[in-house]
């Protein structure tokens, strides 16, 4: 239990002990906060200890500035703390948040120690308001005042209605100088989505210029890629490596875009078109080179042209130096030199313990015993066309583009980009269906970053704002989302 000690019962102390519970109460440890000196006759300690919250005569009672916290936050008191936080330059604002059990109320707690009134930005994540009335309790005044005997009622809290008018997630409010305000919402908690089995965390889709000598992810993160040699970007949206030679035209992404940190599975995907490759030559390898004797060690890699017999391609993952001593691996015919362009998707899944080669929508082949975690990779560098071997020559192809996500990507979706193509994302496909007193909303988890959103009306004046979700359910690469239905007409949308 923590007490509250001060010196006074005025407004100045009223905003001390705000202060003070909104700070307990975000540090999570005493579940007690409560004030001393309680009750105090009037007039009896004006020595020094004159802090009383509820003051008496011989015909009286009233409560202090101070009493009136107390109240104010015992009435709106809600059992679940909430994560808060105040960006404030002057650090005027001081704010915590409760919640119900049911997450059907929201309280927020703030204190304004400024003489002047404070504007604010009130940004609320994970809960929608249902009601457009937030119930609203100011306590303001000067930082002196006091209730007396001949007007005990001088300074009480004000009960307001507030039309909150949420846009999105933030809605705007002034702060009264020199106050303690409760704003109780009555909503309900979203419910946060599932992470999706597959996220695309990079792209390079080479628009560049003709000759530019580097290329852009266009997600973000420092992940662009740089030409070497006879590499080139072409103008026209490829990057064409032109191999013919050893180690020196190919293109290098930056070292540790693979490791165990960010990936427990990988996929790679391309749009690709081969020309004739020298045996081994590389599409990529992610992977590290015994300075010593030039081998490839620790390493993921690609070729659509192998020296296994029968002659095909081989996509190979090795935890050993060096590295063609022990791999595990799929290597299975065709070549696929001269065949056209081919969308070609390589996984290594190594939760899961497996690999696969799909080309054009087709799985090409698959090895369900891999055993090798993506740990086992040292990723100091990341080739396109060049091979952790320094005798192995270097790749012939032309990418249109490339990507790579966290996660073992599925039919459906391997599917649909197929049939996208490159330089085009799938369009997410929203289904809305019934189901009892639900509405039951589905799309693709592989369409990420996306949200439902809601409006009462369309056109001019519609307010969008996250819909207020009771489930998420992920099952088989679906989203599944349960809205309960009411009597209002409301229209839906996801957004990203």
């Amino acid at each position: 239990m923590f007490e509250l000690n001060a010196n006074n019962h005025s407004q100045r102390r009223a905003l001390a002990n705000a202060l003070a519970i909104n700070a307990i109460e975000r540090d999570g440890r005493l579940p007690i906060t409560t004030s001393a000196n309680c009750l105090q006759p009037d007039g009896q300690n004006n020595n020094g200890w004159d802090q009383g919250l509820l003051f008496l005569n011989q015909s009286s009672v009233w409560l202090q500035p101070p009493g009136y916290v107390t109240q104010m936050y015992a009435t709106n008191f809600q059992p679940l703390e909430i994560q808060s936080s105040v960006t404030d330059p002057n650090n005027d604002l001081d704010a915590s948040a409760e919640c119900s059990q049911d997450g059907s109320k929201l309280v927020l707690r703030v204190v304004n120690v400024n003489s002047s009134p404070e504007s604010a930005t009130i940004n609320i994540s994970g809960f929608a308001p249902t009601n457009p009335i937030a119930a609203v309790q100011v306590l303001a005044s000067l930082q002196s005042s006091v209730n007396t005997a001949q007007a005990p009622f001088g300074f009480v809290p004000a009960n307001i209605g507030w039309q909150h008018n949420f846009n999105g997630s933030n809605a705007n409010y002034t702060f009264a100088s020199n106050s303690v305000t409760t704003i109780t919402f009555q909503g309900q908690v979203l419910v946060p989505p599932p992470t999706p089995s597959v996220v695309l965390t990079h792209r390079w889709s080479f628009n560049e210029p003709a000759n530019s000598t580097q290329f852009v992810d266009s997600l973000p993160g420092v992940t662009n890629g740089i030409i070497h040699g006879g590499a080139r970007i072409d103008g026209n949206g490829n990057l064409v490596l032109a191999g013919l030679n050893q180690q020196t035209n190919y293109a290098e992404l930056p070292p540790y875009l693979l490791t165990s940190t960010n990936y427990t599975a990988v996929t790679f995907e391309f749009w690709v078109t081969f020309g004739t490759n020298n045996t081994w030559g590389r599409l990529i390898d992610f992977g590290d080179t015994n300075p010593n004797t030039g081998n490839g060690r620790y390493c993921l890699d690609f070729t659509p042209h192998s020296g296994y017999a029968p002659n095909g391609i081989n996509f190979e993952v090795s935890g050993a130096d060096p590295g063609n001593s022990s791999v595990q691996n799929i290597a299975v015919p065709p070549i696929l030199d001269n065949q056209g362009k081919i969308h070609l998707v390589l996984i290594w899944d190594s939760i899961a313990g497996y690999m696969a080669v799909y080309t054009n929508g087709v799985l090409m082949g698959i090895d369900s015993t891999v055993t090798l975690p993506i740990s086992a990779i040292a990723n100091t560098h990341s080739y396109l066309g060049k091979s952790s071997y320094t005798g192995d020559y270097c790749g012939v192809a032309t990418i249109d583009e490339f990507r790579m996500y966290s996660g073992a990507m599925g039919t459906a979706q391997i599917t649909a980009d197929n049939a996208s193509g490159p330089n085009a994302l799938p369009v997410p496909k929203l289904s809305i269906a019934t189901a009892g007193q639900n509405l039951v909303f589905t799309w693709p988890d592989y369409i990420t970053g996306y949200s439902l959103q809601t409006s009462a009306k369309l056109g001019a004046g519609a307010s969008w704002t996250p819909a207020a979700v009771s489930s998420y359910i992920l099952t088989n690469g679906i989203f599944l989302i349960k809205i309960p239905m009411n009597s209002q007409e409301a229209f839906y949308r996801i957004v990203k």
